[in-house]
């Protein structure tokens, strides 16, 4: 084929480049008017489920509203009809009624009403038939006797109803019952008028038949056959009610609950949903909504974008077109000059490109240079290489010189020295390697190098090329025992007759590896565990900091561990630490770096892993831990850790940084009493200041617990009636290091967040059970009131801790009170009362705390097994000047008689105050009127404690 037909059959690189681009702009013309189709449809379809969502709130809205409406109307005529009925009699009463009927019905638009008797006799009914049937209407009068509340639903029959059974108290009981039933038309009418929507009640049913000469206009319900119902209200019918037939012949009433559908009719577009009626059965509201006009803009929106695309396409192809038409040309043009350099025409190459423009140069002219400049630098190469022949001649010579000088280094050096060849097989080997391998050259040359060496596969062979300047090998010496040898590779000259290839140079390092080796696990491992150390974690950390892929630190420590060295000894904290080191070490040695911080603090660093990864990771050592067993002199340790999680970069983007904050996170789920916690996005002394005080209460607390520096203090409570004090509340104070007393605000709500609290309570309680126990020294027994907190009344073990307390000190049960606050008691009612049940049984007592404060107490009270409540102080201040306070209190009193409880009231400060309790009949007072609290054993040993007598009251007391 000649040049000239080449020349035709090529397409030029200008319409390629155009086609290509062309082709590239229509798609992504095509592709944005596509996805912008889909973001206004999404937006659109968006838009129609939130004004689905509101419609459906607007209906839960109207009918809460029309509940409520009724439930007030219930609860007038309840109270009306037992008035009239005490007053009139039944006959009188029901004729009054039933002339007040008629505007009841037209201002409330109620339906139908009834007023029964509890028993389930009506005292009369007016209006229609009521759609609650007899079994519904008496589980109706159940439900509202049972409760003594009102009910309300909704009912669906033939259509849908509304009604409440509201009670009316007469005599101190339930006298009679209103039950009323209202239609829904009115809150379709008033959800259609407030969304514009067109809002139509579905109701299941036998489909009625519509008598022929009524076909026109069925003027009751609509029957929806499709659906098996009938539609009984439909706003603007005329419009909605085809629209309905048509989308029952085309979708399943129940998927219109899921999503609503879309309805095509007569080149408009309607949306039409379902709501069910909230407590009906089988009724439904039905929604339809005109969406014609958003349909619409959404095709014309997309139209105008690939009108404007296409547009774009055509002028951008123009433009470049014209830009690569000039370049082309000069391009061709050189490309037809430069087989001339493979000719050696160096002269015919440079009048084809000639001298190109000095002003306005561009990377054509730039390509043109190098053109010319490659043609230069090939001249110059030619005249070179002549000279460079003379040159290797005379480098050959040297090496020839020196590789006499290698040879007779061979065998003089105290080292291994090799050659190998370009395969890889040993070419020479001096006497000393013989030595130490074994074996004579003549066995050793032709064996690969590697094989021999490096303990390597003898049917395979490394290349001489490919090994690296230095690398290490073991191989078993002629003693046995391995020689690690340290090998420096260097490559000689190929004369490329298959000799030598490289020269290898051996150093025994065997002595020097091992103690390397055991100096490098000293530096990045725990010597007790085995783990890595908090050095070797650090250096992992900074690694994945420099890697910038992320990932996270868990820090964690035993929260009980100080309690199995104090108990059991060091020793068996490190076999618990040993322990501990290879369990979590089975678990996470594949998914990070585990390693001992310190004492009993551990880290795990993940590399890659997220927040929800993080947190798995504490679950599953939290769960690995619980699951562990230690067991030591017939002492069972619970093993249980506190965890922070940081997260990087997140949390830090230093290693100091890092391991700071996640110390701080364990604190804080130390202090929350979590098992782990991962730490949010704060910072500031503020914060740490606040877990750096809980950590020093926590110790504190520790540290008071095993020195015994928990100090209890009694609070007197009076008898009002008779001035006498045989009863105290112990309160507990805790002495520091100095001797300073601290008050139970500064260390309890620390206690309570790190789990001490149990410890501090059952400290108190062996402490009251020693005072109630020792009798002897007092002229009368007393009675003390210690208080539980929550963690410590849900511990299971609690009750048997009790009665072996109670067992060693001999103190008789009686004379205990524990006092739980309300809160705790109501939180966990079922549990909270097997306990007290339990303590009772042992012949204990309960007092309810703070009483009042939550206002749930009441329907409690009777269930619950406590023979005193504590009013709660907040009630008591100001008593005497507070009609308010007072009216609570004397409730409160009455409600406590009523129940058969006796009542301590708190906070009591003044004379006149306690005079007012007196006279409401509150049977004990307890506050600085009373008496300060005191050291225990100074206030147990008052020789007076008839502080105010007054007659005796013949009322249950406590001794």
């Amino acid at each position: 084929m000649s040049d000239t037909s080449r020349q035709t059959a090529q397409v030029s690189l200008t319409w390629r480049a155009l086609t290509l681009t062309s082709l590239v702009l229509l798609a992504l013309a095509i592709v944005i008017s596509m996805l912008g189709n889909a973001s206004m449809t999404a937006r659109f379809e968006a838009h129609q489920e939130e004004l689905f969502e509101r419609k459906t709130r607007e209906i839960d809205l109207a009918l809460g509203q029309s509940s409520a409406e009724l439930l007030n109307l219930a609860s007038v005529l309840g109270i009306a009809a037992v008035e009239v009925r005490g007053l009139l009699g039944g006959s009188e009463g029901y004729r009054l009624l039933q002339a007040e009927w008629l505007s009841i019905e037209l201002s409330a638009g109620v339906d139908t009403m009834q007023v029964l008797l509890p028993s389930g006799l009506p005292l009369g009914r007016w209006g229609p038939e009521p759609l609650i049937g007899r079994d519904a209407e008496g589980a109706l009068l159940a439900e509202v006797l049972g409760g003594e509340r009102p009910a309300s639903g909704i009912v669906c029959a033939a259509t849908c109803r509304q009604y409440v059974a509201a009670p009316a108290l007469g005599g101190g009981e339930i006298a009679a019952i209103v039950i009323l039933e209202r239609g829904l038309a009115d809150i379709a009418t008033d959800v259609a008028q407030i969304s514009g929507a067109n809002v139509g009640l579905f109701v299941e049913g036998e489909v009625p038949e519509v008598p022929p000469e009524m076909a026109d206009g069925w003027p009751i319900a609509r029957p929806v056959p499709a659906w098996g119902g009938q539609m009984p209200i439909l706003t603007r019918a005329e419009e909605s009610f085809p629209l309905l037939m048509e989308a029952s012949a085309r979708a399943q009433r129940e998927a219109l609950r899921e999503e609503p559908m879309r309805l095509r009719v007569d080149g408009r577009t309607y949306s039409i949903g379902a709501v069910p009626v909230p407590g009906g059965t089988g009724g439904e509201f039905i929604l339809v909504r005109d969406v014609t006009a958003g349909v619409r803009a959404i095709g014309a929106d997309t139209r105008a974008l690939l009108y404007a695309t296409i547009g774009g396409w055509a002028v951008a192809a123009l433009i470049l077109l014209a830009i690569l038409w000039g370049p082309m040309a000069r391009i061709r043009r050189l490309a037809d000059a430069l087989p001339a350099l493979a000719l050696g025409e160096y002269t015919k190459l440079r009048r084809a490109v000639g001298p190109g423009s000095e002003r306005l140069r561009d990377e054509i002219d730039v390509l043109d240079g190098a053109a010319l400049d490659l043609a230069a630098q090939l001249e110059h190469l030619e005249g070179e290489v002549g000279r460079h022949a003379d040159q290797l001649e005379t480098q050959m010579a040297a090496l020839r010189r020196e590789k006499d000088f290698a040879s007779r280094l061979l065998d003089t050096a105290r080292v291994v020295i090799l050659t190998q060849e370009a395969n890889g097989r040993i070419a020479r080997i001096n006497h000393f390697g013989e030595t130490l391998v074994g074996e004579p050259a003549e066995s050793l040359v032709g064996r690969s190098f590697s094989s021999v060496f490096l303990g390597g596969d003898p049917a395979a062979s490394r290349k001489a090329a490919d090994a690296p300047a230095m690398e290490e090998g073991v191989f078993g010496a002629i003693d046995g025992g391995p020689v690690t040898i340290a090998w420096y590779h260097a490559n000689l000259h190929d004369s490329g007759d298959g000799g030598a290839a490289v020269v290898s140079v051996g150093l025994d390092v065997t002595a020097r590896k091992g103690a390397e080796q055991h100096l490098g696990w000293l530096a990045s491992h725990d010597t007790l565990t085995g783990l890595y150390n908090r050095r070797q974690l650090q250096a992992g950390l900074e690694a994945a900091l420099a890697r910038d892929e992320g990932g996270a630190v868990i820090h964690f420590d035993l929260d009980s561990f100080r309690d199995v060295n104090d108990s059991s000894g060091h020793h068996a904290g490190d076999e618990l630490l040993r322990l501990i080191a290879s369990t979590l070490e089975r678990e996470f040695s594949e998914r990070g770096v585990l390693a001992r911080m310190g004492g009993d603090e551990f880290a795990l660093l993940v590399e890659g892993a997220d927040e929800s990864q993080a947190v798995d990771c504490a679950e599953r050592i939290t769960r690995t831990l619980d699951e562990l067993v230690f067991v030591d002199q017939g002492r069972r340790h619970r093993i249980q850790a506190s965890i922070g999680i940081v997260c990087f970069p997140r949390h830090g983007e230093t290693c100091q940084e890092l391991l700071a904050n996640a110390d701080l996170a364990m604190y804080r789920a130390k202090e929350a009493g979590k098992s782990w916690h991962v730490l949010l996005d704060e910072s500031g002394s503020e914060a740490k200041a606040a877990v750096r005080q809980r950590v020093y209460w926590s110790d504190a607390l520790r540290e008071a617990l095993r020195e015994d520096r928990l100090e209890l203090h009694a609070q007197p409570i009076m008898h009002l009636e008779s001035g006498r004090i045989g009863h105290f509340e112990v309160l507990v104070r805790l002495r520091d290091q100095t001797g300073v007393l601290h008050p139970p605000s500064s260390f309890i709500p620390v206690a309570e967040r790190s789990g001490q609290i149990s410890q501090i309570d059952l400290h108190v309680l062996a402490a009251a059970l020693r005072e109630i126990g020792d009798e002897g020294r007092r002229s009368a027994p007393v009675s003390l009131a210690v208080n539980l907190s929550a963690q410590t009344l849900r511990d299971d073990d609690f009750v048997a801790e009790l009665a072996e307390r109670l067992r060693e000190s001999g103190a008789d049960p009686a004379r205990l009170t524990l006092e739980i606050t309300e809160t705790v008691a109501v939180t966990d009612f079922a549990a909270t009362r097997r306990v007290m049940e339990a303590v009772s049984a042992l012949g204990c007592q309960f007092a309810l705390d703070d009483f009042g404060v939550g206002f749930s107490s009441f329907h409690y009270l009777a269930q619950l097994p406590a023979a005193l409540i504590k009013i709660d102080g907040s009630f008591i201040r100001g008593l005497a000047a507070s009609r308010e306070r007072q009216a609570i209190v004397s409730a409160i009193s009455a409600i406590a008689q009523g129940f058969d409880k006796r009542t301590v009231a708190e906070f009591v400060e003044t004379e006149a105050d306690a005079a007012v309790l007196r006279a409401m009949g509150i049977d004990y007072a307890q506050g600085d009127f009373v008496g300060k609290p005191l050291p225990i054993a100074e206030a147990l040993s008052m020789d007076e404690l008839s502080l105010r007598r007054r007659p005796p009251r013949p009322r249950n007391a406590l001794p």
